[in-house]
């Protein structure tokens, strides 16, 4: 029989899923979405832009969307968080109140990130194909 000896953890199951959530969106699905931008931005004719390219741009901002939200979900719906943050936790009825509006915060919530999201970083990505020294400033 295999047995591992891992260290004990100090951290909460909830703040792991933080930490991954947060590591799983800053350096992989983030730098993704800014590089599609980029190449698709940089096509000179628009001709030349295919319709997979929009879509993988629409797929990727929503994926980290859907992964934001359902961290939110989560976070939210935690007895834990509701007690210590009252004031911030607790939008989101629980399955006892009801599912459909759980269902339906969960959607306008993933949507809206989506959409700013997509908003801010095609804005970035023009910035950035157009004038690289103004992100640094």
């Amino acid at each position: 029989s295999l047995r591992l000896d891992l260290p004990s953890s100090t951290l909460s199951p909830e703040s792991c899923l933080a930490f991954t959530r947060v590591l799983e969106v800053t350096c992989d699905s983030l730098p993704q979405l800014m590089w599609q931008s980029g190449a698709m931005l940089q096509v000179s004719d628009s001709g030349d832009r295919s319709w997979l390219m929009w879509a993988s741009i629409l797929g990727s901002s929503f994926s980290i969307a859907y992964l934001v939200s359902a961290f939110e979900f989560d976070i939210d719906l935690s007895p834990r968080f509701r007690k210590l943050y009252g004031r911030i936790h607790g939008y989101i009825p629980t399955a006892d109140e009801s599912t459909l509006r759980q269902t339906l915060v969960t959607f306008g919530t993933s949507f809206f990130i989506g959409g700013f999201l997509l908003a801010k970083i095609l804005t970035l990505t023009i910035l950035w194909t157009a004038s690289p020294p103004v992100l640094v400033v």
